[in-house]
């Protein structure tokens, strides 16, 4: 119907036409908030994963060459156990990688 022709309806009709078209744009604006939610999440999870992932991967850069020195560092200790830690253990691991304790 067009709103021209709605003039000459009586207001019983009016009011019920505007009643049923308020209650269907509601729910499209429902469904568009719902989508424009789905899509919220989906792009802060996928931002939350690669956040996670980038982390998980530089924490696996910083661990992979320790093992061996950590190996390294405890035969220096059980070989040379009453000599000074300094002393001992720093020629194995180095200055670059002792940190503030050296």
């Amino acid at each position: 119907m067009y709103p021209s022709d709605l003039r000459d309806t009586s207001k019983d009709v009016r009011a019920t036409l505007l009643a049923v078209q308020c209650f269907s744009r509601q729910a499209e604006i429902t469904d568009a908030l719902v989508e424009l939610l789905v899509a919220l999440v989906h792009k802060i999870n996928a931002h939350a994963e690669r956040r996670v992932e980038t982390q998980l991967t530089d924490e696996l850069k910083k661990v992979r060459g320790n093992e061996g020195i950590l190996f390294r560092l405890a035969e220096v200790a059980v070989g040379k156990p009453d000599e000074i830690v300094r002393r001992a253990l720093f020629p194995v691991v180095g200055r670059r990688r002792c940190g503030t304790w050296c």
